[in-house]
């Protein structure tokens, strides 16, 4: 956490805005300094990681969740580390008066052996555990999320990417956004994706000459997207029986089989058919979103302005005499 985040901690609590608002959110352990996040096995723990650090925050009336990678906070009883939930508990935001920090108490409704450790609290191993809400560790810095920064790989000068968040995100036009709709043989059939909105839960391949996509966090999820063989997993994954996984060189991009030994946090893979070990994909044959297939390869394509366009991206262009819709 740096001095310009903590002096706006500080602000905010000044003009009484401690209490904070349903929206994305960093949490920093007063204590330890550090952001909480969730590891590979599910837990909440210390993290560096960009992406498991992004934390939820749902109010409904004077209640709270908090989810991070589609986990949620489950019931706070014990100094064990807690391990995320599909579906977690509500519970209560608890402020000390003349802080910037604020604590969380998820005691829920049951019984509990120490029904004083229900609160949020980083032990010195940096696990989430329940504890007591005085100590300094069970107090958090709420740090607000408006960016995300997802790097990209460059292959051949291009950056490419697979991807699948648990919230929806604005992915802004310096990306092109593509699904797999069908699979022949070794080759792997694209689909130009509609928009720039990737819904919640939607694994996809992301295309662009900048590094890096700025994407903007959303509280819609948005529909799911029907048709889509990818799958992707929020925690790493050991590699699932023929899975395939994204990877390449120029000229050969694509989904490769025993390409690592897990797929990473956030990412999308194939799996494939037994005893496929790779589907290639063609970036100059697309499918347009109005279902019209065209090989970019050996088109002629023009702009709705009559000027010959080398390589479209997104928009409606005249291809071999025919109207064909990017998005």
């Amino acid at each position: 956490m740096s001095l310009a985040e903590l002096a706006e901690a500080y602000d905010a609590a000044v003009a009484g805005q401690i209490q904070p608002t349903t929206g994305f959110y960093r949490l920093v352990n007063k204590y330890y300094n550090e952001n909480l996040g969730i590891d590979k096995d599910g837990k909440f723990a210390a993290s560096t990681d960009d992406l498991s650090t992004i934390f939820k925050l749902t109010l409904n009336g004077d209640k709270v969740k908090l989810a991070a990678q589609g986990l949620e906070i489950p019931m706070m009883e014990t100094s064990a580390a807690t391990v995320g939930a599909e579906e977690g508990i509500e519970g209560d935001i608890v402020h000390t008066p003349g802080t910037v920090t604020a604590g969380f108490d998820f005691r829920g409704d049951g019984e509990h052996q120490y029904p004083t450790y229900c609160s949020m609290h980083m032990a010195s191993n940096k696990t989430l555990v329940g504890w007591e809400p005085s100590a300094d560790a069970s107090q958090w810095y709420l740090i607000p999320v408006e960016e995300v920064t997802y790097p990209l790989n460059e292959i051949d000068g291009v950056f490419y990417a697979t991807m699948y968040l648990p919230f929806g995100v604005e992915a802004g036009e310096d990306a092109e956004i593509f699904t797999i709709e069908d699979i022949q043989g070794d080759y792997a059939q694209l689909k130009v994706f509609e928009g720039t909105f990737v819904p919640a839960g939607t694994p996809v391949i992301v295309k662009s000459e900048a590094k890096a996509l700025s994407l903007a966090p959303s509280l819609e999820d948005g529909e799911a997207v029907e048709g889509n063989l990818l799958e992707g997993t929020y925690l790493e994954l050991p590699t699932p029986d023929n899975a395939m996984i994204f990877s390449g060189t120029p000229g050969e991009i694509g989904f490769y089989k025993n390409a690592k030994d897990a797929v990473p946090a956030n990412k999308a893979y194939i799996v494939g058919a037994a005893g496929s070990n790779k589907y290639i994909i063609d970036f100059t044959k697309l499918t347009g979103i109005n279902g019209a297939k065209v090989d970019f390869g050996t088109a002629v394509v023009y702009d709705l302005q009559g000027r010959r366009v080398e390589k479209p991206t997104k928009g409606i262009f005249i291809v071999n005499g025919k109207k064909v819709q990017l998005k």
